[in-house]
């Protein structure tokens, strides 16, 4: 089966040949780890694949670790804001979305991801990744968000209606595309327990992702969803909002329970994406504990998506030895 076929296959629960792998490689790996980057992707092809917009989610690096997105946020290579683009929330009203950039979706824009669909045989994701929490943190800083979280002023809805309906606006012009799945994305657990009350988030940021699960549906495209830390309590509203592929962190919950809420519902989208995991395990553990887990999946009858990131961080020596263990026994009949 082509890349394309065998995950969609798995996606809507029919027979595959083989499991479908996600392999992403950083623009830090190729750069820091470049010939260990080619025998992973000699190793172990990819099935899914990011689209590609020339100037589309515009970065700018400001130093070592310091780069500034199309928001004017600022944030290090983990994604951590550094300062807010507000000091006073009184002043939402001068944040500015760049919907300049959603300029790019013209038919020129629509014709390039139409050709990476058809010339790679590819299944391709949105290259945008939704995320109206983060994005709000990021805006406001980490502390003060959590502080307007707690008082949900008129200012704080204001400021969060704003970040929702430009992400609507970008998962409309995604969702017009030849892609076959919107990504969305926020981290709501911390290491131990959820970072916001369960209830506090299905009253007000479960109606945001279900808005855009209402237009992925619309425009009959996948939904992947992916969240760093404990978020047990909230994985089955998760599910039920239609998601069909999600990308939890196992070492943060116990994975018996996580594999329960996911009862088949939904394909889990990550083998060895975790950070700490990949960073600091020594390969054999690393392995180990891959075979462990794949084993756990198949007990519980819980389809998965390989995905394995070598991203900032990671030991290039580990992800190459998941790498070959994820793939060695795969059907290698991919385009």
């Amino acid at each position: 089966m082509l890349s394309h076929e065998v995950t969609k296959a798995l996606l809507l629960g029919q027979p595959t040949s083989r499991i479908p792998v996600h392999l992403y490689i950083s623009p830090w790996a190729r750069e820091f780890y470049p010939e260990v980057c080619r025998r992973i992707e000699k190793i172990c092809s990819t099935d899914i694949a990011s689209c590609h917009l020339k100037g589309y989610r515009s970065i700018t690096k400001l130093s070592t670790n310091l780069y500034e997105d199309r928001w004017g946020c600022r944030y290090t290579q983990l994604g951590y804001p550094q300062g807010a683009l507000i000091q006073d929330l009184k002043d939402w009203v001068k944040v500015n979305p760049p919907y300049e950039e959603l300029k790019i979706f013209d038919k020129k824009g629509y014709d390039s991801i139409q050709r990476q669909h058809e010339e790679n045989n590819l299944f391709l994701l949105s290259a945008c990744e939704v995320h109206p929490w983060e994005r709000y943190q990021l805006i406001r800083g980490n502390q003060q968000a959590f502080t307007d979280l707690i008082h949900q002023s008129k200012e704080f809805h204001g400021l969060l209606e704003k970040i929702h309906n430009f992400y609507r606006t970008e998962l409309e012009a995604w969702a017009n595309s030849d892609v076959d799945a919107l990504v969305l994305k926020d981290d709501w657990g911390s290491a131990k327990q959820l970072t916001v009350n369960p209830e506090m988030w299905r009253q007000i940021f479960l109606p945001l992702y279900r808005e855009y699960a209402q237009i992925a549906c619309a425009h009959d495209k996948f939904i992947f969803f992916h969240s760093d830390g404990y978020v047990l309590p909230i994985l089955k509203d998760l599910i039920e909002l239609g998601v069909h592929a999600i990308n939890v962190q196992l070492t943060s919950m116990p994975v018996e329970e996580v594999l329960k809420k996911i009862d088949g519902k939904a394909v889990f989208w990550g083998i060895y994406d975790l950070a700490e995991i990949i960073a600091s395990y020594r390969s054999t553990d690393a392995v180990e504990f891959l075979k462990t887990l794949l084993s756990k999946l198949a007990d519980y009858s819980v389809p998965f998506i390989a995905r394995l990131a070598f991203d900032y961080g990671s030991n290039p020596e580990t992800v190459r030895e998941l790498a070959e263990n994820l793939c060695k026994n795969n059907d290698p009949g991919r385009i």
